[in-house]
């Protein structure tokens, strides 16, 4: 809250250390990975930039969320593309997807196409 996706990043690291010295696992969501109600369009490289770091830096899960529900399954196809492409395992990542345009389903199913369980 308040700062930038560097600067959250930057928090974020500092917590999964903790985790990990007090053994504890951790996971991380990214909220708007398609579609932010400030910002508009969210590029799916991004996405899958901050899935990795947060992975990198001691995440178990990364969950990917359309928490305004403006995907389509069209855009959870190309941030799944995106996070392949990262080299992400789909073990690794955990979808959550609003219902606003009747999407979530759709997008599901994409999900579960791409390995995610």
């Amino acid at each position: 809250t308040n700062c930038t996706v560097e600067e959250n990043l930057q928090r974020a690291k500092g917590i999964l250390t903790a985790a990990k010295e007090k053994g504890v696992v951790a996971r991380a969501a990214i909220s708007v990975c398609l579609g932010c109600p400030y910002e508009g369009r969210v590029s799916s490289s991004r996405v899958a930039q901050v899935a990795a770091r947060l992975l990198e830096d001691g995440c178990r899960e990364v969950v990917v969320c359309d928490t305004i529900g403006t995907g389509t399954a069209g855009s959870t196809r190309q941030m799944m593309d995106a996070l392949e492409g990262e080299g992400i395992p789909m073990d690794r990542i955990g979808v959550h997807f609003h219902d606003t345009y009747g999407q979530a389903v759709a997008n599901t199913l994409v999900a579960l196409q791409y390995g995610v369980t």
